[in-house]
């Protein structure tokens, strides 16, 4: 994995006696994220990449969910005290709040959760979404993460990889993105059928405009993919 991540400050420290368990975040104990352009980050609260682990072209996820960077901040939860400041984000993070068990581990670890950016086009305009307020607004992440698609074959191929319970397809993609998502998704439901569920996560209110064409589309194609349709002839 040729990546260079900035090293973890220091694990937070405790006060004398106290004896609460250590707040962690669900994400980076079950679950990894691909963005549009193949990086491998903890979940999609890392919209910018700031912690990228790997890549998918060059990357298998389990290696890097099971690689030394993933256990570390795994480590530096279970050290530091109670908070909810991530340092994967650098800030603090509404997703950092659930206890610690007593026999949490930071090595023996399964992946539940696969989520999937299909795309970061879009030709909506909405103020508060990363594609306006970041992607396109700041240099860096223009060259990493403005106008990106992760290919079908590629999505497909890392599903097949790594067998999961449960893999999320999820973007910032708004009506360019509804639109084509029923094509990707009959194909995903199709390998994904006998290791796990499929679901589609809707980023913004007008992305709830996938209309009933759509799944009508989506419908017809895992049903003619499955044969469970026999069409008049």
């Amino acid at each position: 994995m040729g990546v260079s991540l900035k090293p973890l400050p220091a694990p937070a420290a405790r006060e004398d006696g106290d004896l609460s368990p250590a707040t962690i975040c669900h994400q980076i104990f079950d679950s990894i994220s691909v963005h549009a352009n193949g990086d491998i980050v903890c979940w999609g609260v890392d919209s910018q990449g700031q912690r990228v682990y790997g890549n998918v072209f060059t990357d298998r996820i389990v290696d890097v969910y099971n690689g030394p960077a993933y256990r570390e901040i795994r480590d530096w939860m279970l050290r530091s005290r109670a908070d909810t400041w991530c340092p994967a984000v650098e800030r603090h993070c509404p997703l950092r709040v659930v206890p610690a068990s007593v026999d949490q581990d930071a090595h023996n670890c399964r992946i539940k959760i696969l989520k999937l950016e299909p795309v970061t086009y879009c030709n909506l305009r909405c103020p508060v979404c990363p594609v306006e307020t970041a992607f396109k607004q700041i240099p860096a992440l223009k060259e990493t993460r403005a106008q990106k698609l992760l290919a079908l074959e590629t999505m497909l191929d890392v599903v097949a990889h790594q067998v999961v319970p449960e893999t999320n397809i999820f973007g910032f993609g708004g009506e360019k993105y509804h639109e084509g998502v029923a094509v990707l998704l009959a194909p995903a439901w199709f390998v994904s059928i006998g290791s796990g569920m499929v679901s589609l996560l809707l980023c913004r209110a007008k992305t709830v405009a996938f209309t009933v064409r759509n799944l009508l589309i989506a419908t017809a194609l895992v049903a003619a993919i499955l044969g469970l349709v026999v069409y008049p002839k």
